[in-house]
């Protein structure tokens, strides 16, 4: 039996990696995790992926940003309701950094050579992605069926439970 208040299919999420000239990434330390993210989030019903990349940057981050190129769509089906993720690769065009945000607790820019180790795997895998610049954006299931990958999977379950 499902719970009737979650869909059964997942909304698609839109993640930006942000890169800047001295070739540092842009991540955030979401409230409700203890990982450094990419930013990006759920999209709102009728918006587009990439007016939710962009809103959602500057909601979780400070910076308005200006996207580069689409990388590609993403989807995990080993995850049940993992939904679709569009990404994308943009740059910083103003703002200031959020010190604190409803969904932030930090946001931090990282040497691409030193990212923190807690970056899950799946954003790895998003920002080679990007760097590797495709000239086509990729169209691809992800199966990253890493101890993280479940660990980050199991504490969304959990936290959906504690909202309802």
């Amino acid at each position: 039996m499902t719970n009737r208040s979650e869909p059964a299919v997942a909304r698609p999420a839109a993640r930006v990696v942000v890169i800047d000239a001295a070739q540092q990434i842009l991540l955030q330390h979401p409230r409700d995790l203890p990982i450094w993210a990419i930013p990006g989030g759920k999209l709102e019903a009728g918006e587009r992926p990439e007016d939710a990349a962009i809103r959602e940057v500057l909601e979780e981050t400070g910076y308005q940003i200006t996207l580069e190129a689409w990388i590609g769509t993403y989807w995990q089906p080993q995850i049940p309701r993992s939904g679709t993720t569009y990404l994308y690769r943009g740059r910083v065009v103003g703002g200031q950094p959020l010190e604190r945000g409803p969904e932030t607790w930090a946001v931090r820019w990282f040497p691409l050579t030193a990212l923190p180790w807690r970056v899950p795997g799946l954003y790895r895998h998003f920002i080679r992605s990007a760097l590797r610049a495709p000239t086509a954006p990729e169209y691809q299931p992800l199966y990253l069926a890493t101890p993280e990958a479940l660990l980050v999977n199991t504490l969304h379950q959990i936290r959906r439970w504690l909202l309802r």
